[in-house]
């Protein structure tokens, strides 16, 4: 029992399992054609084994840069041919008005910030 939380720990922080996308392989740009497939089969597999771990039907994928230019149409159809319900980018930014559930933005909160400035942050406003 010890083992399978420790294991949904590592999974729900997206570190150190074995099904975790090789992040070499998901930033590889120019002449990443030929890992195409290693990559789809790895976001398979991190989705199969999240729904089966952690008991979620639809996970969303943490891309491990998440920068704008590791957001590409092709790397974010991927995610979504792969089974996820959405996408965690990690070049910040505010989540206002409509939201692109597949390029979804954030940003770090300090634990200090009181509730004025926590919203304040959230809108984009500091």
């Amino acid at each position: 029992m010890g083992r399978s939380k420790s294991r949904k720990t590592q999974l729900a922080a997206g570190h150190g399992w074995r099904s975790q996308p090789d992040h070499k392989i998901l930033v590889l740009g120019r002449g990443a054609v030929r890992l195409e497939e290693r990559v789809r089969a790895e976001l398979a597999q991190s989705h199969e084994d999240l729904q089966r771990e952690l008991g979620v039907a639809d996970p969303l994928f943490a891309d491990p840069y998440g920068g704008r230019q590791n957001m590409t149409p092709q790397r974010l159809e991927l995610v979504k041919q792969a089974g996820f319900s959405g996408c965690l980018s990690a070049y910040g930014g505010s989540n206002v008005g409509s939201v692109d559930r597949y390029n979804v933005m954030r940003r770090g909160i300090h634990w200090e910030f009181s509730d004025g400035a926590f919203m304040l942050e959230c809108l984009g406003l500091t």
